[in-house]
């Protein structure tokens, strides 16, 4: 399946996936964004760029508070502090791993996993980083199933145990919920 091409935006010339994509137009380059910061925390950020450069082709957008790295989606970015980068990955699935200092769920596809990195040391491996690229360079196959065939497919015993597992880890903080959004659904007509 061809991917449709990037949306530009006229203003900024920044490209996104989403036409029309809500932003903050910004103007800032790396050489701006680096300057006046640690020797330190741009050497990490030098690291960091490498680790995900060696994924693939990248756009390296500079921002006001941070660098994000961008195939089709920003699939990463790092801020840099006094004596550290801190920043994030966006995986497909949650990973448990001791150098993501937070993991949040935004949808099912799409978990964000912030870390903060003090030492060179701390940036071997690029695992969450290859994994990151890969899920925002392209698209995902997506089946759409009628009513007729969800109530075919469905095991309704299954169901309800894994939204008590749900419930149960979201009761226990083991699992972070994102904001509700307010959705409204066309009630059920019976003929």
């Amino acid at each position: 399946m061809d991917l449709a091409p990037l949306w530009k935006c006229p203003k900024c010339g920044r490209f996104f996936a989403n036409r029309k994509q809500s932003h903050f137009c910004s103007h800032y380059t790396l050489r701006e964004h680096l300057a006046g910061k640690s020797p330190t925390a741009i050497a990490l950020f030098h690291d960091f760029a490498k680790l995900v450069k060696r994924c693939g082709p990248v756009r390296v957008l500079p921002e006001k508070t941070r660098i994000a790295f961008q195939v089709r989606m920003s699939f990463a970015a790092v801020s840099l502090r006094r004596d550290r980068i801190i920043g994030h990955v966006v995986l497909a699935r949650r990973l448990e791993n001791p150098r993501f200092t937070k993991v949040e769920y935004i949808s099912p596809r799409n978990h964000v996993h912030s870390f903060r990195f003090y030492s060179r040391k701390e940036l071997d491996g690029q695992q969450p980083v290859k994994a990151a690229f890969e899920i925002k360079k392209g698209t995902w196959q997506v089946m759409t199933l009628s009513e007729t065939e969800v109530e075919k497919y469905l095991d309704l015993q299954e169901l309800l145990d894994g939204l008590e597992d749900g419930f149960r880890g979201l009761e226990l903080g083991e699992i972070q919920s994102p904001p509700r959004l307010n959705c409204q659904f066309p009630a059920k007509v019976s003929p």
